[in-house]
């Protein structure tokens, strides 16, 4: 009670009600300013440390289960990569036998994080290997799906696949081009999001759409997910600003216009491969010619049955390591968490524009009482840990149980500007007395 009558503005002199509804002018202005810088390089990487902290204290709390998990990641290590010589290329034999592995064990999508642009001319019988596997899956119409990994040049032309022929005759019944991008933030260079699509235009070809990795192999999962995402088309095509909710395996993903967006198209990085156990396999325990006993064993030890298998190569060799917000990451890990954000339904959205009015308004009213009793170095101090201590909690449950980000790191350099005005005033108070 005697703090709400402390608080009371009717019981204030005078001097000190204007001095208070000044730091409220002050503070409407100053919310007006982080609306103003929301969308630039300052408001950005203001949001993003707070997510890439939210995310990777997320990432270190999770348990990953040893049965369930849908993504199983055939890892070409660097055990793996010295036992089979430490290759210009990955042998397309080995490749071919992982392949053979995932359809013979019922697996619904391989993603090949691997680049098939170049015959292997130290091992043509490699090639061709691959390619009478990929042949026998094209002949059975069986339901499995296979994403290749495609480039697309600033000129407009995308990498080769020397299986190309093979691909076009199939027309999509098991095979499919994906764009391996995934997005980093320039400023930083570090890897955050997933890409959705990349619609390809050069003078050879019409325009065409190639879908992400990420979005395409979460829609393989379903009969008829590709024929979802071709309905896009249209929208794309027609440059339409857009907003779709699309339903997969039982979850809503979210697909807009705005392919930079900064919340649907985060990774939350629940599966760090260290915490993987049986759903990561280092690829060189995938013999080349596996009799009936030792295929068994292999379904057994690892579950291939209805998941989507991601081949890659983790070596530092190939290149394909990123920052992260959760740290390094090879590329096939990277495409797994996008994968495993979209078929748990994790993505992000802002918060509500209500709940971030309610924000403001108590930022506005916590900002004026504490700059009217305290000096503003402590005032700032007092406002900075009470929102901390406070919106912190609430805006993490609200990204764990929602996926909904309270943006509390705004309100905070309010605070810092708010001290700043302050003291500004206070220096030509000072002045102005001396003189």
């Amino acid at each position: 009670m005697n703090l709400i009558r402390f608080m009371d503005i009717r019981k204030y002199s005078h001097k000190k009600r204007v001095h208070f509804f000044i730091n409220i002018i002050v503070g409407l202005l100053i919310v007006l300013g982080t609306h103003l810088i929301q969308n630039t390089e300052l408001g950005e990487s203001a949001m993003n440390w707070a997510l890439d902290f939210f995310i990777k204290y997320e990432a270190q709390k999770t348990t990953i289960k040893t049965k369930g998990e849908r993504i199983l990641y055939v890892d070409i290590n660097d055990d793996t990569y010295e036992r089979w010589g430490k290759p210009l290329l990955i042998p397309r034999d080995k490749l071919a036998s992982i392949i053979e592995c995932a359809y013979e064990g019922g697996a619904k999508v391989v993603v090949v994080d691997i680049l098939l642009d170049y015959k292997d001319c130290c091992n043509p019988k490699g090639d061709e290997k691959l390619r009478k596997v990929l042949e026998n899956i094209h002949k059975s119409k069986r339901r499995l799906k296979i994403i290749f990994p495609i480039l697309v040049y600033q000129n407009g032309k995308t990498s080769n696949n020397i299986f190309a022929d093979l691909i076009t005759e199939n027309k999509g019944a098991n095979f499919h081009y994906g764009l391996s991008y995934i997005s980093e933030t320039q400023k930083d260079s570090v890897t955050r999001y997933w890409v959705a699509y990349k619609v390809i235009k050069n003078n050879t070809h019409k325009p065409f759409i190639i879908w992400g990795i990420p979005l395409l192999a979460v829609a393989l999962t379903e009969e008829e997910g590709f024929k979802k995402l071709e309905g896009l088309r249209n929208d794309i095509f027609e440059s339409r600003s857009f907003k779709k909710r699309l339903t997969f395996v039982k979850k809503s993903i979210s697909i807009m216009s705005n392919i930079q967006d900064a919340y649907s198209y985060r990774i939350r990085f629940l599966q760090l491969p260290e915490n993987l156990g049986l759903n990561r396999i280092e690829a060189q325990y995938i013999k080349e010619a596996l009799n009936e006993k030792e295929m068994e064993h292999m379904r057994k030890v690892f579950d291939f049955k209805d998941k989507i298998i991601i081949i890659g190569n983790s070596t530092y060799e190939a290149g394909d390591i990123h920052l992260t917000p959760v740290g390094n990451m090879a590329g096939l890990f990277i495409i797994g968490n996008a994968i495993n954000t979209l078929l748990n339904g994790l993505q992000m959205s802002p918060s509500p524009f209500l709940l971030n009015m309610v924000l403001e308004i108590i930022v506005i009213l916590i900002a004026a009482w504490f700059f009217l009793y305290f000096t503003s170095l402590l005032a700032q101090i007092l406002g900075t840990m009470t929102l901390l201590l406070f919106f912190g909690p609430i805006s993490w449950l609200l990204f764990i149980k929602k996926g909904i980000f309270l943006n509390f790191v705004l309100p905070i350099i309010g605070m810092v500007l708010h001290e700043i005005i302050v003291d500004v005033e206070e220096t030509f108070i000072l002045k102005g007395r001396r003189e």
